[in-house]
């Protein structure tokens, strides 16, 4: 029974043996292939380190490129910065310096201005004053000239009706003593006929019609003078006017208001002398002396063919 059992024991050592050493096989298996994955592992892990470590390198340099972009970009901007600031500065400056000279600029202005006006003010006082005083003088000068005028033509004018009216009575005291000294002579004279009185009595009324031609010259010339003399005074009238209104409105007045003041005081129009060249000779006059004369050379005629 012992053999038996160390026989079994032996036959189960046995198996278990077999059983070990297929177990040690597979262990051996199992074991090269934990190895060959491990190495698999290993050499993947390695490959996906060195792909890592590649990747980590390039993130590395990218991000260092940007950096260092980042950096230049940062510095031009901050030169810009810089530049920007001082170019801010200089112009701060220069609009200080530009605000100043147009502040003394703009009070140089209202200094000049201020003197403009005081010296255009005193230059219109001046000129005011000298406007008054050549006005003045301009029309004393053309009064004291109208004046003087005036009465020269008043005179003369009067001298002509003077002469007008003595040529009147010379004429009507010609007539008269014709008239006496033809009847007697008339009567005095033998054989005297009608003839020689009606020449007597012509050449009376010849002189008496010179008087009177010469009386009418007078008298138109001395209307022609007290014409002249009355539109004188209206001159001076006028140019009273102007100096009325340069009295009261001097200190205001302009060129132009002088001009329209004193516009009047040279009054166009006709002259007297003009008119009167025309009027000199009546042709009514004219006519009815040279009928008279007629008549009476014909009645003198008649008489003496009679006789």
């Amino acid at each position: 029974m012992a053999i038996i059992d160390t026989g079994k024991d032996r036959e189960e050592q046995r198996q278990r043996l077999v059983l070990l050493a297929e177990r040690e096989k597979e262990l051996d298996k199992l074991r090269l292939e934990l190895s060959q994955r491990e190495s698999f592992l290993e050499t993947r892990m390695q490959h996906e380190k060195k792909q890592l470590e590649t990747r980590e390198q390039q993130v590395f340099d990218s991000l260092e490129k940007r950096q260092q972009a980042l950096s230049q970009h940062e510095m031009v901007a901050n030169q810009r910065q810089e530049l920007i600031e001082r170019e801010l500065a200089d112009q701060r400056v220069q609009l200080l310096k530009e605000r100043e000279e147009l502040t003394s600029q703009k009070k140089t202005v209202d200094d000049l201005k201020r003197e403009l006006t005081l010296e255009k003010q005193s230059l219109t006082e001046e000129s005011q004053k000298t406007l008054q005083g050549n006005s003045k003088k301009f029309v004393g000068s053309a009064l004291s000239l109208l004046n003087a005028k005036e009465t020269r033509f008043h005179t003369i004018s009067s001298v002509w009706a003077i002469l007008g009216a003595s040529a009147l009575l010379v004429g009507v005291i010609v007539a008269v003593l014709t008239m006496v000294s033809s009847a007697d002579t008339f009567h005095s004279a033998s054989g005297a006929g009608l003839a020689y009185y009606f020449f007597h009595l012509f050449r009376g009324l010849v002189v008496v019609g010179l008087c009177g031609v010469l009386s009418r010259y007078a008298f138109v010339f001395s209307k022609s003078y007290m014409h002249e003399s009355l539109k004188i005074g209206e001159r001076a009238h006028a140019i009273r006017f102007g100096e009325f209104y340069l009295d009261t409105y001097g200190a205001n007045a302009q060129w132009s208001e002088v001009k329209e003041a004193f516009a009047h005081w040279n009054i166009s129009g006709q002259s007297a002398f003009s008119q009167a060249e025309s009027d000199d000779v009546d042709p009514a006059v004219t006519g009815a002396a040279s009928k008279l004369v007629e008549k009476a050379l014909d009645a003198a005629v008649s008489l003496g063919k009679k006789n």
